[in-house]
């Protein structure tokens, strides 16, 4: 299957269609323009010979019969764009298409998106993206709406969570089915798309980096925030002892809540020589 433009010879109008490649199309009076990727047949107009116009139609219908046989059905969904870094009014809300998951991915209909820093550092260009225009986001929860042919394990109406693949900031999205956790019923989906990558992230370093355990003290910065409030909690359940850093009174009290035995504020105090002293 190949995708050529059709036109009739001498005439401006031309109309693309998919063609099956058993129809013979180089004995007909319309002729062809190879669009396909193959540098040696591209743009390469093919002779022609006197045809009547009963089988013209005849060749245009097949070709659009054909054409609504194998197109991939689309629909549009809202989602934010970035065509160039900046600000935040570079997010550009509109239309885009969607098509069906293919073998092995999924569709979802958002339910909740995270919101993470690092999502700032895409739109600003500090991390690049693969390509531009594209959609920000790598954190969400949502409904399944459609599996691609022959995929186990995911069912429609399943909720799922998934961090990492971009795109999140979008009504609906496909994503490969190995990508995506179920949710169970009694988590909310709120909760569960502001922790995945948060928790994650967390994990890795509490139980993979470094297995921490009640007789270890452990120093986080930013102790307030995302991530830092994980690993207060974490860490102390764990039986550690947690020393965090905060710029504010406010945020000193919130990483107290979280478990943070010592807490910090590094704009009065010199946190090297208080851990020195807690330890």
């Amino acid at each position: 299957m190949g995708l050529l433009k059709l036109g009739f010879h001498n005439q401006r109008l031309h109309l693309r269609y998919f063609i099956p490649e058993s129809f013979n199309v180089t004995k007909s009076t319309f002729w062809i323009q190879n669009l396909t990727n193959n540098k040696n047949t591209k743009h390469l107009a093919l002779t022609y010979t006197l045809r009547s116009k009963l089988e013209i139609a005849k060749a245009l219908t097949l070709s659009t019969e054909e054409a609504v046989a194998t197109a991939q059905p689309t629909k549009m969904v809202k989602a934010i764009r970035v065509y160039e870094f900046g600000g935040p009014e570079v997010l550009k809300w509109e239309d885009v298409e969607l098509g069906e998951p293919k073998e092995g991915e999924i569709r979802i209909k958002s339910k909740a998106i995270g919101l993470n820093f690092v999502d700032v550092y895409f739109r600003k260009g500090v991390y690049k993206a693969t390509t531009l225009p594209f959609t920000p986001g790598v954190e969400a929860v949502g409904e399944v709406t459609t599996v691609g042919p022959g995929l186990t394990g995911r069912k429609v109406e399943d909720i799922v969570a998934y961090a990492g693949p971009m795109g999140s900031y979008a009504e609906e999205q496909i994503l490969p089915a190995d990508k995506v956790v179920p949710v169970p019923p009694s988590i909310d989906p709120i909760i569960a798309a502001s922790v995945m990558l948060k928790g994650m992230t967390t994990q890795y370093l509490v139980r993979r980096c470094f297995k921490v355990g009640c007789i270890d003290t452990i120093l986080v910065h930013a102790a307030a925030g995302g991530v830092g409030s994980f690993l207060c909690q974490w860490a102390n359940a764990l039986g550690a002892t947690v020393i965090g850093t905060v710029s504010t009174k406010e945020k000193a009290a919130q990483a107290k809540e979280d478990g943070c035995h010592h807490v910090i504020i590094y704009k009065e105090e010199d946190f090297v020589a208080r851990v020195n002293e807690i330890t």
